[in-house]
């Protein structure tokens, strides 16, 4: 076996690793903050990134952040009802910004981002739920 088919397999025995974790950490919730942290836990583990958040749908329609991981308040302040998607998007697909510069986005967003360092964005979205991850 060379090299790169051993990271490969270690690649891949880390995440099934980080999976069972996660699984089994979804067993012991007892409120939706522990949910939140051990989505948060795999996210920023299997992302390879620091900060993320978890956004949810309020009554207005507006996706709200409710649990975060590594972002200030102005970043959240800036991004607060952004997000990709509205209520009637039929399979909102994954969005992934490799570089926010390049990207189609509002200045003011932009502007947020820069601050905070964050050079490239994931979107996942599972109804009504929507997780984002930050890499700078």
């Amino acid at each position: 076996m060379d090299i790169s088919e051993r990271r490969r397999i270690d690649s891949e025995r880390k995440y099934i690793v980080r999976l069972d974790r996660f699984t089994d950490r979804m067993w012991r919730v007892e409120t939706p903050n522990d949910l939140y942290e051990a989505a948060l836990d795999t996210m920023t583990c299997a992302l390879d990134c620091s900060r993320a958040s978890i956004l949810l749908l309020d009554d207005t329609g507006a996706m709200r952040l409710a649990a975060w991981r590594g972002l200030l308040d102005g970043y959240r302040g800036a991004v607060e009802g952004h997000l990709p998607w509205t209520r009637d998007t039929k399979n909102p697909q994954s969005i992934c910004i490799q570089d926010i510069e390049k990207a189609d986005l509002p200045n003011t967003l932009k502007e947020a981002l820069r601050a905070e360092q964050i050079k490239a964005l994931a979107f996942y979205h599972s109804s009504p739920i929507a997780c984002s991850s930050a890499c700078s």
